[in-house]
């Protein structure tokens, strides 16, 4: 449904890397950087990153993954490189039966949902 966000971050570079790192599984990279601006995509800009400030309230950005392994690295990478857990790994019966998900906060406390459906 949409094609990209943009969220504000306190520390620039740090945020560029945290996630740079936690979404390389999806096979994401930085695709251009802009103004002050970072894009992290696929083939295409699909979260862009600017520095100074943070946007808030914090955001919530969930990320539809192709596996639960997916799932699970990506968390394990978001928790190794400054982020917050909000919820293991998991089975998330409440939302729907086949709802596989883990949720962290990142630098800023935006909330990153990981999802395997």
């Amino acid at each position: 449904m949409l094609d990209h966000i943009g969220i504000y971050v306190t520390d620039y570079m740090a945020s560029k890397e945290f996630y740079k790192t936690v979404l390389a599984p999806l096979g994401y990279k930085v695709v251009a950087e802009v103004q002050g601006w970072v894009a992290i995509g696929d083939d295409k800009p699909r979260l862009w990153l600017m520095g100074g400030t943070k946007t808030t309230p914090a955001v919530q950005l969930a990320f539809q993954l192709n596996s639960k392994q997916q799932v699970d690295q990506c968390y394990q990478l978001a928790i190794a490189n400054g982020g917050f857990s909000q919820a293991e790994p998991g089975k998330r019966l409440i939302y729907e039966q086949a709802y596989y998900g883990a949720f962290v906060e990142d630098l800023d406390q935006h909330i990153i949902k990981f999802i395997c459906k």
